[in-house]
Formats: structure tokens, C-alpha cells, sequence
């Protein structure tokens, strides 16, 4: 569609998916285990603290410093602009745009959507500066080209997943225009999502009990290391929980149980871990458990 070969779209593709899928069992195991937080319930019921952001920041990092490199290498003063180093830049300031406004005391769901957003669209930021290399751009795609830089001026605060949709929608449709006409123009893009359904308040999935969260370490098919220390923290969390004095400390342990059980969940489906990635994330994740059951090493 874009001028690029088929086996080419095909590859970035199946590379680009593995990656996302990687990339959100990382983000599920890596978030408390890099100081930071999801929100999940605790035994009262009441919600515990935010969503982490250190792999965004990191990301937001990198992408200012490409951005950077990349406006260093504009011409002297006087000389035309080079369209396919400005779109490159441009796309850069809409992908650090994503990972943080991602930051910026929202949900899990956004800062998740943010970074798989800004990764996409630094994928089409590569992909199109190949094209526009070998495909001077026409004047339907000077004129798309200019709209995104006025874009880049103007974007908007994200806090919600719906909003962050409704910009990369009109991003999208820029893009689509700058790699090219489309076989039939007069199709729309579809919806990136069905419209979301509110649920009532009785039919919400209640928090697992200690109970399950217990037989499930049990029988989680882990490293005997990862399971040791998961039913350990489940043994401490019964105990906590049992004790009137101990309820904040059991309430920590609940809600760290919860998380580690769900990691090892997601673990235990290898369409979405490969036995590589699985190797580096169950050591990481027991040593986690295993600084936060010392009360000595728990801020760790």
C-alpha cells in the first residue's frame, strides 16, 4: 500500500508483534519490580497505589535524545528543509508526546496503550523515511507532510485511552497519506477498538480471595524456586491477615501476592513468553519476592 514490498510489510510486521507481545508480559512482570506500583485491591477493598512509569520515562528519554541527534543534522539557515528528516523529528515529538503524557498520573490502561502507541508510531517513523528516500513525495503528501508538523504544536493532554485513539486516528490518516495513495481511497479506516461497555457495578469480577491466590501458587507451573518463594509470600500474607495488629503489612502482602500470581499466569502461556524472555523474567521476579518478604529489604 505504501510502495514497500510485501515481504518487507510483512516482517516489520511479525517482528513488530513479537515485540508488542513481549513487551506486555514485561510491562505486567517488570512494573513493581522496577519500584513501581499497579492498582489493584487490597483486603479492605480499597484501591492501592498507581501504575509505574519507569519504563516510560526511559523510553521518553531515549526518543528526546534520537530527537535531538536528529535536529542537529537540519540544514544551515537559508537552505530548503529536508521532508523526510522533518517527518522523522516530527513523529519523534508525537511519540515522546505519548510516553509522557503516559507519565502524568494516569491509568495503567493509558500508560500501557502510550507506550505501544509511541512504538508504532516510531516503527511508521522509520519505515516512511525508507519510502520518502526512494519516493520523492507529491503534493498530496507536501501538504500531509506540513499538517503534521502543525500537529506537533498543538497536541493534546491524554487521560484516557479513548482520547489517545481519537489523535492517533487523525495521525494515522496523515500518515496514510504521506506513504501514499490507497488502492480504493474512498474506504475510512476502521475503529481502532469496539466502543466500551459500561458494566454494572454487581456483575465487576470480585478480587480473588487469599485462598485462591494460595492454591494458585501452589500449582503454578514455575521454576520450584519462583513457586517456593510464591507460596512463601502466600503463607505470610495468611499470617499478616490474621493478625489485628498486622493489617497494613497484610494488605501490602495481598496486593504483591496478587500482582506475582498474575505474572506467573501470564508466564505460564508460551504464545506470550519465549522460553528466552522466561528465563530472564522468573529469576527476576523471585528475587523480587524474595526482598519483599524481609522487612529489611523491602523498600528494595
Amino acid at each position: 500500500m505504501l510502495g514497500i514490498p510485501r515481504g518487507e510489510i510483512v516482517r516489520e510486521a511479525i517482528s513488530d508483534l513479537r515485540l508488542l507481545l513481549s513487551l506486555i508480559a514485561l510491562y505486567i512482570v517488570a512494573a513493581p519490580l522496577f519500584g513501581a506500583d499497579t492498582t489493584r485491591p487490597t483486603v479492605g477493598g480499597d484501591t492501592a497505589r498507581p501504575a509505574g512509569v519507569g519504563i516510560l520515562v526511559t523510553r521518553a528519554e531515549r526518543v528526546d535524545d534520537e530527537t535531538g541527534a536528529l535536529m542537529q543534522q537540519r540544514p544551515a539557515a537559508g537552505q530548503p528543509a529536508d521532508p523526510t528528516l522533518e517527518l522523522q523529528i516530527d513523529l519523534r515529538v508525537t511519540a515522546s508526546w505519548l510516553l509522557h503524557r503516559s507519565t502524568e498520573g494516569a491509568s495503567e490502561d493509558v500508560q500501557s496503550c502510550g507506550y505501544l502507541r509511541a512504538r508504532s508510531v516510531l516503527s511508521a517513523a522509520d519505515l516512511l523515511a525508507q519510502h520518502l528516500r526512494k519516493s520523492p513525495p507529491g503534493p498530496a503528501q507536501i501538504n500531509a507532510l506540513a499538517r503534521l508538523h502543525e500537529m506537533t504544536y498543538r497536541l493534546p493532554d491524554l487521560k484516557s485511552v479513548a482520547r489517545m485513539d481519537e489523535s492517533c486516528k487523525a495521525l494515522a490518516n496523515l500518515l496514510v497519506t504521506i506513504g501514499g495513495p490507497l488502492p480504493n481511497p474512498g474506504q475510512g479506516l476502521p475503529l481502532m477498538r469496539p466502543m466500551e461497555v459500561d458494566r454494572p457495578e454487581d456483575q465487576q469480577a470480585e478480587p480473588p480471595s487469599l485462598a485462591e491466590l494460595t492454591t494458585a501458587a501452589r500449582q503454578a507451573s514455575v521454576s520450584p524456586a519462583l513457586r517456593r518463594q510464591l507460596v512463601a509470600l502466600a503463607q505470610a500474607s495468611a499470617s499478616a491477615s490474621a493478625d489485628p495488629n498486622r493489617q497494613d503489612e497484610a494488605a501490602a502482602l495481598y496486593g504483591v501476592l496478587t500482582r506475582a500470581v498474575e505474572m506467573t499466569r501470564g508466564l505460564q502461556q508460551g504464545s506470550l513468553v519465549d522460553p528466552q524472555t522466561r528465563g530472564r523474567i522468573e529469576p527476576q521476579l523471585t528475587g523480587g519476592i524474595v526482598l519483599f518478604l524481609d522487612p529489611r529489604t523491602r523498600d528494595a
